[in-house]
């Protein structure tokens, strides 16, 4: 079982990855509209074609994406991951595994939208974010050969 606990309200988030350059208003709607999880090592955070209920906000440790067997990526503190899936409503399309222990911020399916509006600084690097993941996968793609 993965250890949960909300937040005192005076804490906040490190400014890192997505969050750079989020106001602190921004910082605090997302500690109160998320629930801290420690993740150990190991352990499968999302599985390719499940269903998504929530995505997470890494702060601390790192993550494998596998897609199809194949390690294709690293999610480290200030990125997220399982946010493709909860924006499109579409199921899992890889399966992310925790490296090392992790700390991440869950943030349920239900909240993204009013969490979006509210932390509209937020939602611009998201959107940069999953832009330069697009970009990255079309590039790797075009130079594989498929012999």
């Amino acid at each position: 079982m993965l250890r949960t606990r909300r937040e005192a309200p005076h804490e906040t988030l490190e400014p890192l990855g997505v969050l750079y350059g989020c106001p602190g208003k921004e910082l605090e709607h997302i500690v109160r509209m998320s629930r801290a999880v420690d993740v150990p090592a190991g352990r499968t955070l999302y599985e390719q074609g499940r269903i998504p209920l929530d995505f997470m906000l890494v702060e601390s440790g790192y993550a494998d994406v596998v897609v199809g067997g194949r390690t294709v990526a690293a999610i480290g503190p200030g990125e997220t991951i399982g946010e493709m899936g909860v924006l499109d409503r579409g199921p899992r399309s890889a399966t992310v595994m925790a490296r090392t222990p992790m700390r991440v911020r869950l943030i349920d399916a239900h909240d993204v939208d009013a969490l979006m509006e509210l932390a509209p600084t937020f939602t611009r690097a998201l959107l940069r974010e999953l832009s330069a993941r697009v970009r990255t996968a079309n590039h790797t793609h075009s130079h594989t050969r498929h012999d």
